[in-house]
């Protein structure tokens, strides 16, 4: 069958340099515990993103709502 230990010790053994280089920029798979970490991580900055971007419009409503009642007030 196929291995991959077996595919990168034959072509580290070759005198082809270019092929060692190009295995070498390929990541190593992380762990299962890394890659959760990893995934939790992204997904809160993504759910912040998404909360501020959903929060934004009301907080701007609420503001401009404000300085509109001082205007008001100021003119009478």
């Amino acid at each position: 069958g196929f291995s991959s230990r077996r595919l990168c010790e034959s072509l580290a053994a070759s005198p082809c340099t270019g092929v060692r280089m190009f295995l070498g920029a390929i990541p190593r798979r992380p762990s299962k515990e890394a890659a959760y970490k990893q995934l939790r991580s992204h997904l809160i900055v993504m759910a912040s993103c998404v909360a501020v971007i959903r929060a934004a419009p009301y907080i701007l409503y609420f503001l401009n709502r404000d300085a509109d009642v001082l205007d008001l007030k100021m003119q009478l």
